[in-house]
């Protein structure tokens, strides 16, 4: 039997990159997945076909998790379809792609947008998933927070925040439901390849190459990581085998916050 056998768990963002990674890993240990994606059912029907292929079985839920009532209806439609929620994954993130944006020169509105993505959409969805993983007896909230939400980085102070917040967000669900058998973590990746948000960063780049090497360099182990890697981490936080690990904020960096 796989480690999530049984499980239903909803994953947003999950049309590519960690979330698509994320809902196939978890398909391949058994759960059945909610697909969850902003826009483009195309992008979410091939996450799900991948889903399928692995042995499980699920549905797409499409809507923008920063606004209350798209968020209320993705958890009810993720729960109708799945009879139930066990595991939610609140990975649904933007950034900005123009290239380092200091505090001074950010926009108010790109300031709400990404907040309003990062940190308001998965207080959201976990404001409205929370009731039916308490009918279920319990389960696992996971967030897909950041190292920029642990250190800071220069020219990306909305995201940063976002993620801090989101941080604290995970562990407070953490401490208010542990007596009632909900468990929350939050894995914090380094750069990772493969993803549209670190192809944005590529394109932004003045000297892509050059860009590319400097951030490779932050990281001890000398790479970046893959959104597998982060599937793998969140299998083990959303199975049963981390039942004792709750309010955990998880580095997956290649040492870069180690340094």
């Amino acid at each position: 039997m796989g480690r999530l056998e049984g499980k239903r768990a909803l994953v947003t963002g999950a049309s590519s990159g960690i979330g698509r990674a994320i809902a196939e890993r978890f398909a391949a240990e058994g759960a059945a997945v909610a697909v969850g994606a902003q826009r483009g059912r195309e992008a979410a029907e091939e996450t799900l076909r991948r889903v399928r292929a692995a042995g499980s079985d699920g549905l797409v839920v499409l809507g923008d998790v920063a606004y209350e009532a798209e968020a209320a209806r993705i958890v009810a439609e993720a729960a109708a379809g799945l009879g139930g929620l066990d595991v939610v994954v609140n990975n649904a993130g933007i950034d900005h792609t123009s290239g380092p944006i200091e505090i001074a020169d950010l926009d108010v509105e790109l300031w709400d947008r990404i907040n309003a993505v990062n940190l308001r959409g998965p207080f959201l969805v976990s404001k409205y998933a929370i009731p039916h993983l308490l009918a279920r007896g319990g389960g696992a909230v996971l967030g897909i927070g950041s190292v920029g939400g642990l250190v800071a980085w220069p020219g990306a102070g909305a995201y940063s925040c976002a993620k801090a917040g989101m941080h604290t967000l995970m562990r407070t669900i953490a401490v208010e439901y542990a007596d009632r058998g909900i468990r929350a973590n939050c894995i914090c990746p380094g750069v990772i390849e493969g993803t549209a948000m670190h192809e944005a960063y590529l394109q932004g780049a003045t000297d892509r190459e050059a860009f590319e090497r400097a951030a490779r360099e932050l990281h001890p182990v000398k790479r970046f990581g893959s959104p597998g890697e982060i599937a793998a981490l969140a299998v083990t936080l959303c199975s049963d085998e981390a039942r004792f690990v709750t309010g955990a904020l998880i580095p997956a960096d290649g040492g870069l916050t180690a340094v």
